[in-house]
């Protein structure tokens, strides 16, 4: 275990990443699961904020849709000073 956590301190992709997502382990399969795992998280998260989104945006436009039109005659005017 030391020389995994020595390995991944020494990682040079860590350097150039944004987000660093490691698995300390030397089983291949945990690896992998660990990943797999960690994306389906990240679509899910993405989709719970796009669903948010979706909504706001019917929110707004049910909103939009409900306005009182004015005629007219009963429009505001500005004129130049």
């Amino acid at each position: 275990d030391e020389a995994i956590r020595q390995a991944l301190r020494d990682c040079l992709l860590g350097d150039l990443a944004d987000y660093l997502f490691s698995v300390p382990s030397a089983d291949t399969a945990r690896v992998q699961e660990a990943h797999i795992l960690a994306g389906h998280m990240l679509c899910d998260w993405i989709e719970q904020d796009w669903m948010l989104t979706e909504s706001r945006i019917q929110d707004v436009a049910l909103a939009a849709s409900q306005l009182r039109t004015f005629a007219p005659e009963e429009r505001i005017q500005v004129l130049p000073l």
